[in-house]
């Protein structure tokens, strides 16, 4: 695949369209001469490795690109990323340049036959996943997976120097940068770069896939749900030229697909992959080659099947349950200086286990059922977190839904679920509660269903569990360490629960304490410290009073009004209630 070619033949068109500003192909071509002019200058040998780390998104892309050209080895990090990691990154791939504002320096003008150079190195580029600090774990796409998989793109959905696909997700993610800046270049036309959604902002942000002429948009299942949610129209892909919605990076539930599909006059396409699979493997949606609505999908281009997961042999699944595996051209081909991982990955010498626990149905597509790392056992019973998660979403109060497995001194492991309330809904764990019972078995109901402000994500809008998790272990504890009292004396009870929900003191806190005189007291707390309290009083308090409590104080009346029943109004100054 030469796609290098619509660096120097782009001309005018836009190949970069932001939010600020647009990148043509000229002005592209311009900053790949200056970037390739520099990795010259350095002499850097072939298939060494460059790390970029830069705000500005041009350069960025144009340093990647020149790295790719000179058979160097890109890896693409976030320019946000904290210290210690990038550290931990650059001893493990011993980096012969790290690129960042500072060493992005180059004036020499490079020719057209320098430009044109292309350098071999089978290793495309390294992309690093959710290791830990002390072991990053890089994944390795070799040109043969790159183009592979572009070839299946664009055959699928037709993609070519017309597309533009609007895509909010960072290069630094396998999915902003294929259906990005290396899918223009394989096609000849643009990425939309609208920026991370923004609530405050949302019909402008919405409204730029119009104003660009958006052919596709790439996103995760949380945007949709988002969309969902805070849209005020119905006609934000209603534009002529405007094929679809590809979503990726995590199960995009039945329910909302149907619903936004019906609600927005669009088609969605569910892309189900990980890093390892450069974006994609699993296909559904209405295409011929794809499986139906609601499942992973049917593979294309490579091939799928089931096996027996690796477990301690307590649990019996049934014949069509099993790990997904996969294999073929676009599968990478290890993880960076671990062949440990790299064999336990592979069976078979080229099946790749995925560590999903799926379904396999007769016409050739895949229902997922969870991760098998996520499963909880409980008893000895398998539990599928994203079984619970489903169940909660079918209730319609329930916005989004994560479930993990907290230790338990009797069971090892019980469920316990973090709820995200849709718009101006009121959620009580009780309701909860019996609606699970209504659709799950006894022993798959959570222990505990507690309601959060958000559900932390990665950048890819997957939940993060182990943030997921220490957050509901947090509330567990604060709901399970309180005194006892019947919650008579509301101020005591109030102070003991502040102290657990901001980690502070209980001696240092007063009726009279504010979020500038408590450390631990941020908006996020904030929200939480009244969940809690709902859940401690047994009351509700008025959505429009959350943002007007100052103080402990403040809420200390609220509790007592919403239990005595009087009606809530605007708040006053502590001193005068």
């Amino acid at each position: 695949m030469d796609f290098w070619k619509n660096v120097t033949r782009g001309g005018e068109r836009p190949f970069l369209i932001g939010r600020s500003e647009s990148v043509t192909y000229d002005r592209l071509r311009g900053l790949v001469a200056s970037a390739l002019a520099d990795l010259d200058d350095r002499r850097i040998p072939a298939g060494e490795r460059i790390a970029i780390v830069l705000r500005d998104e041009p350069k960025a892309i144009a340093t990647f690109a020149a790295s790719l050209f000179r058979g160097l080895v890109p890896i693409m990090l976030p320019f946000d990323i904290g210290r210690p990691r990038l550290e931990a990154i650059c001893r493990s791939i011993e980096p012969a340049l790290v690129v960042s504002e500072e060493t992005f320096i180059s004036t020499r003008v490079v020719t057209e036959v320098e430009l044109t150079h292309v350098a071999r190195n089978d290793l495309a580029y390294l992309l690093f996943t959710s290791g830990t600090t002390a072991a990053p774990s890089g994944v390795e796409i070799t040109r043969h997976n790159l183009c592979s998989h572009l070839d299946t793109l664009i055959r699928i959905f037709n993609f070519g120097a017309q597309t533009r696909v609007f895509n909010p997700t960072p290069v630094s993610h396998t999915d902003g940068l294929i259906f990005g800046p290396l899918l223009a270049l394989a096609t000849g036309g643009a990425v939309i770069r609208p920026g991370p959604m923004q609530l405050a902002e949302f019909e402008t942000w919405i409204d730029m896939a119009r104003l660009t002429g958006a052919t596709h948009m790439m996103t995760n299942p949380t945007v949709l749900s988002l969309i969902d949610r805070s849209a005020s129209r119905t006609d934000y892909f209603s534009f002529e030229g405007f094929q679809g919605i590809l979503s990726g990076g995590s199960l995009l539930r039945t329910e909302l697909w149907l619903r936004f599909e019906e609600r927005f006059h669009t088609q969605i396409w569910n892309l189900y992959g990980l890093t390892e699979t450069v974006t994609s493997v699993l296909y559904s949606g209405r295409h011929p080659e794809m499986g139906p609505i609601g499942t992973l999908g049917k593979a294309i281009d490579c091939e799928a099947r089931i096996a027996p997961p690796l477990n301690d042999g307590k649990v019996v699944l049934a014949s069509n349950v099993g790990e997904l595996q996969v294999r073929g051209p676009h599968i990478f081909r290890g993880y960076w200086r671990n062949p440990e991982r790299t064999s336990a990955t592979f069976v078979d010498e080229s099946w790749m286990r995925t560590g999903d626990l799926v379904r396999a149905n007769a016409n050739g597509s895949y229902d997922f059922l969870g991760r098998i790392k996520s499963a909880i056992n409980s008893g000895g019973t398998l539990i599928c977190a994203e079984e619970i998660d489903e169940c909660l979403l079918h209730h319609p109060a329930v916005a989004e839904a994560a479930t993990v497995g907290l230790p338990d001194n009797e069971f090892e492991e019980v469920a316990v679920s973090a709820v995200v309330p849709r718009l101006n809904a009121t959620i009580f764990e009780s309701d909860l509660t019996a609606h699970c019972r209504s659709e799950l078995e006894v022993l798959k109901v959570p222990k505990r269903i507690i309601v959060v402000d958000a559900i932390p994500r990665g950048d890819a809008g997957k939940p993060n569990l182990q943030a997921v998790r220490e957050l509901l272990a947090m509330n567990v504890r604060a709901s399970s360490q309180l005194s006892g009292n019947d919650g008579d004396d509301i101020d005591s009870s109030l102070i003991e629960l502040a102290a657990l929900v901001f980690g502070a003191e209980q001696a240092s806190l007063s009726v009279a304490s504010t979020p500038q005189s408590v450390e631990g007291w941020d908006s996020f707390r904030h929200v939480n410290l009244v969940l809690q309290a709902e859940e401690l009083f047994s009351i509700r308090v008025p959505g429009k009073l959350v943002g007007q409590i100052t103080s402990l104080g403040d809420l200390s009346n609220i509790i007592r009004k919403a239990r005595t029943g009087i009606p809530q109004r605007q708040l006053r100054p502590t001193n005068e209630l």
